[in-house]
């Protein structure tokens, strides 16, 4: 299953393979493998193939999402991983008061995705794109139907293969 989005111009296309619920007791050899691109018009063409998150990553990082979506998160923090490849930014909900006290702003929560760039070893440079509130949507959506706790059958994962975000 890939997942293809097209955030403000910059597409992203990711397909997780090889996902197995973690074990405990393994969970150091449950690597998944990892077939990603981004591209953003003729400046960014970045593409991989290779066993960059493990199955436990992938399940905290959906874990977060949820937390993210339903208002259990209360300030930034990064979620790194043992692959230096991706990082993500969490920002929750937040209020922005004006001076009377009676308006504020609300903004919604976003998630930034950085990815890391590699040249012959990993390097300090890395690129980010953010999602917002639907985008993260659609990524739990696809974590959760790699992790198999949702099927193809699922109204909402029916509903972004109709939209082609999520292509068998």
């Amino acid at each position: 299953m890939w997942l293809k989005l097209n955030l403000e111009g910059m597409k992203i296309n990711i397909q997780i393979r090889n996902y197995e619920k973690s074990d405990k007791d393994k969970w150091d050899m449950q690597y998944c493998k990892v077939d990603f691109s981004f591209i953003f018009r003729n400046i960014i063409n970045y593409k991989n193939s290779s066993e960059i998150l493990f199955s436990c990553e992938i399940e905290e990082l959906k874990d977060k999402l949820d937390d993210l979506l339903n208002d259990r998160i209360t300030k930034e923090f990064e979620l790194e991983f043992i692959e230096p490849d991706f990082m993500f930014l969490f920002s929750p909900e937040t209020s922005i008061n004006k001076e009377d006290k009676t308006n504020y702003i609300i903004l919604e929560p976003y998630l930034e995705w950085k990815v890391k760039l590699w040249n012959d070893g990993l390097t300090s440079n890395y690129f980010s794109t953010t999602l917002d509130v639907d985008n993260i949507k659609v990524l739990r959506c696809y974590l959760s139907l790699i992790m198999g706790t949702v099927t193809t059958d699922d109204k909402e994962v029916i509903k972004y293969m109709n939209k082609g975000i999520i292509i068998e």
